[in-house]
């Protein structure tokens, strides 16, 4: 198998490209920036290129017969992301790495969309991911789509917040979730990849916890008492009314994170890794969030 993985610098991208070394396959990564690392051992070529032009992805493809996406714009609230949106940025490069796949004759797609589209497709970040699996299916291609709960490095920003002392909450706290490891996703991804029959799955971890109680963990993990600032849901909804026309990814991100905080994501169960285990391991291994 020779595999490209495109997000290659995401922890999710890299743990997909580890994976997939591992059972002895020639990896070449792609990403959208540089990244702030040189390229790992476990990836045999690793190149920025600008998704949005669809040329720049011919060369890479070449020779590639298996393709790997978690592709797209920043998840983390931040403002140095850029402000481009996600209809934007993601919809246009998996449509182009999609193209380029097919002309290249790659033999399979695996693209991660998002857990419960059907409840939350009115969001524009979910409507977005959703776009590119309308893609797969009209592609011709044979795909596989993997739609998490949530993965545990989506969380990281709030061990930051919890070493600063304090996690503002959207919501009561009440919602339930089952957030997966970013490895044990690359397992079940690259486990699709290897498939032959098209493949749709909503997939989680092994725990069950709120989201009052994912704020908890991360205190515990820092070893600070918890204090939690609860925050109502519908002013976080103002907000990302006011802030499209002028910010449209953090205020589609704030859109989505209200609605995914007050409304229950469980799914079926995958792994074996906890979250109060990866912040654990975070918190000691003294790392910070990606940007």
């Amino acid at each position: 198998m020779r595999a490209l993985v495109a997000g290659i610098t995401s922890r999710l991208g890299d743990a997909v490209a580890r994976e997939l070394h591992a059972r002895g396959a020639t990896v070449t990564g792609i990403s959208r920036s540089a990244g702030s690392r040189t390229k790992p051992p476990h990836v045999h070529e690793q190149r920025s290129v600008d998704a949005l032009n669809v040329s720049e992805l011919a060369l890479p493809m070449q020779g590639v017969t298996h393709v790997f996406s978690c592709l797209g714009a920043s998840v983390q609230p931040t403002l140095s992301g850029g402000r481009a949106s996600f209809d934007r940025v993601d919809v246009p490069a998996n449509t182009n790495l999609i193209a380029a796949a097919r002309d290249a004759g790659v033999e399979r797609l695996v693209y991660v969309s998002v857990a419960g589209h059907e409840r939350a497709s009115h969001l524009r970040y979910v409507a977005a991911h959703e776009a590119v699996v309308q893609q797969l299916r009209s592609s011709g291609l044979s795909y596989g789509v993997l739609r998490p709960t949530g993965f545990f490095s989506a969380f990281d920003s709030m061990l930051s917040m919890a070493r600063m002392g304090l996690i503002p909450l959207l919501g009561p706290g009440t919602a339930l979730t089952n957030p997966i490891d970013d490895r044990d996703l690359a397992l079940a991804a690259v486990d699709v990849l290897c498939a032959s029959e098209r493949i749709e799955r909503d997939i989680g971890g092994p725990q069950r916890v709120t989201r009052r109680r994912i704020a908890e963990l991360a205190f515990q993990a820092v070893e600070r008492k918890p204090r939690i600032l609860p925050v109502p849901s519908v002013l976080a909804r103002f907000n990302a009314w006011w802030m499209r026309p002028l910010l449209p990814r953090l205020g589609d991100l704030i859109a989505f994170y209200s609605h995914v905080m007050t409304h229950d994501c469980v799914t079926e169960a995958h792994g074996e890794r906890t979250l109060d285990d990866y912040f654990a391991e975070r918190s000691a291994a003294g790392e910070t969030p990606l940007g």
